[in-house]
C-alpha cells in the first residue's frame, strides 16, 4: 500500500515540479511572439508604399542588347 502512495507522490511531485514549468514557459513564448509579430503588422502598416514600386517593375527602362 505504502508503494502506491509513493508512487502517486512522486507522479504528483513531477507534474508539478517537471509540467508546470514547462507549459508557463510555452504559453509565455506563445504570448510573446504573437505580441512581436502584431508589434512588426503594426509598425509595416504605419509606413507608407515605397514609391519606388514602378521601377522595381521595368516600367520605363529600356535594356541594352548584348551582341556577341
Amino acid at each position: 500500500m505504502e508503494w502506491i502512495v509513493a508512487i502517486g507522490a512522486f507522479l504528483l511531485i513531477s507534474v508539478v515540479v517537471i509540467g508546470l514549468p514547462m507549459y508557463l514557459v510555452a504559453t509565455r513564448w506563445t504570448t510573446r511572439s504573437e505580441r512581436l509579430a502584431a508589434e512588426a503588422r503594426r509598425r509595416a502598416s504605419a509606413y507608407p508604399a515605397p514609391p519606388v514600386a514602378a521601377a522595381r517593375s521595368g516600367a520605363g527602362r529600356r535594356r541594352k542588347v548584348l551582341s556577341g
